[in-house]
């Protein structure tokens, strides 16, 4: 009978919560019971297996009682139940534990990485899309929008930051023609680097003014380690059929995810072969600056719709994995220490009904509120403690191994461990002390009459 009420109220929630995990998920779940054979044999498994297993305990231990005993009141609670009571309540907070560790230590690491400085400037930066549909009219529509005292500058480019760079198989001046390097590259103008706020460490820019520069080759700091070049100024690397001249070392820069590490790259000056414009606008005349970008851009291009996105929000969907993540831990953990407190506050009442006439007889003797409290908070502590000894380890091999998959990561902070520890014994602290203050508070005369 309560599983069945149980599924009703499931299914109600289902219904209320439905909506949200379609958001979350990225779906469209509907809920058609009817429509569905296999979900009604399911649901009605689900209430007879159950039914069965949290009913099979109080019915095998009621059956193994002597009548004889429970007449005369002598039934008492052998250390099988005791143990079992234990068990189940470490195992319930080892896991409540393990997800909170869990949880905190996720949305430290998303943290992190929404965080992290990238080496670059992405803030008040608009890419417009299909750039390429300007042809010849790329630097002329690029010098229209850049004499607007709204726009801080532009820049054309192959990719931007964010996406995935395409790369290729070069060698360098020194080495042996056999030996190949892969290297991410991109394609862009002069002004990339003053667009995007990249800072030169060694040599120089790109320069309108040197025709060379278009057989030039800037790189980061990462190529540089990888193609161990130990003074890249000057120095050729290229393909098979194209050679280039380093000209700068580019400080090292996010290009892609925080979750990968940052890969050798090689940027090229050219004259095309550009699929995106990006403009840094003047924080203060963003909204602006749009119908001033959309205007130039039908003037000079009828065919193509003017599409566009703001960079920073770009690198935000990066960690749209890690926010799902996130959310998903912070309702099962909620989820979790419902159950485990739940759990532990039956369990608390069904303790302190079992002991109301030994505390009527402390009472009677002096006992005071707080002794009483301390009394049967006592073996709970114990418990929660031994919860946190069980899930510490766990969840450690879980973060350690979940970070793994970052490049750049956060360190297991004690500190998590232990506020975990800290906030679960508190709770349980609180949980159980409402019922021993309860129970210390009644007429003691109550108690001891009660059979």
């Amino acid at each position: 009978v309560m599983s069945v009420m149980a599924l009703i109220l499931a299914m109600i929630l289902v219904g209320v919560f439905l909506p949200f995990l379609n958001d979350l998920s990225g779906k469209d779940l509907t809920l058609n019971i009817l429509e569905n054979p296999d979900l009604i044999g399911a649901m009605a498994g689900v209430i007879v297996i159950v039914g069965i297993l949290a009913g099979s305990y109080p019915a095998f231990f009621l059956a193994s009682i002597h009548p004889a005993g429970v007449l005369r009141g002598k039934v008492r609670q052998g250390a099988k139940s005791s143990t079992a009571r234990k068990g189940l309540v470490i195992f319930q907070f080892s896991i409540t534990i393990t997800l909170l560790i869990s949880s905190v230590m996720i949305h430290k690491q998303l943290f992190f990485m929404e965080n992290k400085k990238l080496g670059f400037k992405e803030d008040q930066v608009l890419v417009i899309s299909h750039a390429d549909a300007l042809g010849n009219q790329m630097n002329a529509f690029k010098g229209e929008i850049k004499r607007n005292p709204l726009i801080l500058n532009a820049s054309a480019s192959s990719s931007i930051p964010g996406e995935e760079f395409d790369s290729h198989s070069i060698s360098h001046e020194g080495a042996s023609r056999e030996k190949r390097y892969v290297v991410n590259y991109l394609m862009t103008d002069d002004d990339f680097l003053g667009t995007y706020g990249l800072e030169v460490r060694e040599g120089r820019e790109f320069s309108r003014y040197f025709s060379t520069d278009t057989r030039a080759s800037l790189v980061n700091e990462s190529a540089v380690k990888s193609l161990g070049l130990e003074d890249p100024i000057g120095k050729k690397i290229g393909t098979r059929t194209l050679n280039r001249t380093i000209i700068g070392v580019v400080k090292d820069f996010h290009f892609s995810s925080v979750r990968e590490k940052i890969e050798p790259l090689a940027i090229y000056m050219t004259d095309g072969g550009w699929s995106q414009i990006s403009v840094r606008i003047r924080p203060e005349n963003i909204t602006k600056s749009l119908p001033f970008l959309k205007k130039q851009w039908k003037r000079f291009v009828q065919s193509e719709p003017f599409e566009f996105y703001f960079l920073d929000e770009k690198m935000n969907q990066l960690y749209s994995f890690e926010h799902k993540i996130g959310r998903l831990s912070s309702i099962f953990s909620f989820l979790a220490v419902s159950i485990a407190y739940l759990g532990l506050f039956g369990l608390a009442s069904f303790m302190a009904e079992r002991c109301t006439k030994e505390i009527g007889i402390r009472k009677v003797f002096g006992a005071s509120v707080l002794n009483i409290v301390v009394m049967q908070s006592k073996e709970f502590t114990k418990w929660v403690l031994a919860a946190n000894v069980v899930a510490w380890p766990l969840a450690f091999f879980l973060m350690k191994n979940w970070l793994q998959n970052y490049a750049y990561r956060v360190h297991l902070s004690v500190w998590v461990f232990i506020l975990s520890a800290v906030g679960t014994y508190l709770l349980a602290l609180l949980t159980i002390s409402y019922q021993s203050v309860k129970s210390a508070t009644a007429n003691p005369i109550h108690s001891i009459r009660n059979e």
